[in-house]
């Protein structure tokens, strides 16, 4: 009653609701659960209500099954699908099945799930610029993350050094010199 004092989604959505309690109910999904994860969605990715009822039922479902298995957090949840479908392309389904795929990548790299959802919608902004290639950028700079120790965002910081052709000329420059010979051209760089 509450949230549709707040959002007057109608009907639809309560009866929604309760269909999604019933379904989860037996995972341990509460009704709160089901209408944070609705809340969420709605205030977060901007095309949650143009969706089908059905499209937001199964994004709901899976923001609730991933809070419930993994304890990600509903706002990073829908900030990870807002970067994905606005950002790199990805249809709502398949954004959700990236949120998955980031439990997967976590796991590999012995990293928390939480961390790494939330980390992931944390850096959204800097994502975009990768467009449809973001989430596999995404998953590399976790890697590198896990291997180097060094901050996820100071590793995207230091590619955009070479996101013009000055500062990919200045780097290899400076690279040279370090190295002390002519080994990286800013052609390289660059691309």
């Amino acid at each position: 009653t509450e949230f549709e004092k707040q959002f007057a989604q109608g009907k639809q959505v309560k009866q929604q609701t309760k269909e999604l309690y019933t379904e989860l109910n037996i995972l341990g999904v509460s009704i709160e659960d089901i209408v944070a994860s609705r809340q969420a969605l709605t205030e977060t990715f901007t095309d949650f209500t143009m969706l089908t009822i059905e499209q937001q039922g199964a994004l709901q479902k899976t923001a609730n099954l991933l809070r419930r298995g993994f304890g990600i957090a509903f706002a990073d949840f829908s900030a990870g699908i807002q970067t994905t479908t606005k950002a790199m392309g990805m249809s709502e389904k398949q954004a959700a099945a990236f949120q998955s795929e980031l439990t997967e990548t976590a796991k590999e790299l012995g990293l928390s799930i939480p961390g790494l959802t939330a980390k992931f919608a944390s850096m959204g902004p800097e994502l975009a610029k990768f467009g449809g290639q973001g989430g596999k950028a995404f998953k590399e700079v976790a890697r590198i993350f896990k291997l180097t120790g060094l901050e996820m965002e100071k590793v995207i910081a230091l590619t955009a050094k070479f996101d013009t052709f000055e500062g990919a000329a200045e780097s290899a420059g400076m690279l040279n010199a370090a190295l002390g010979g002519n080994f990286v051209n800013a052609m390289d760089l660059l691309m």
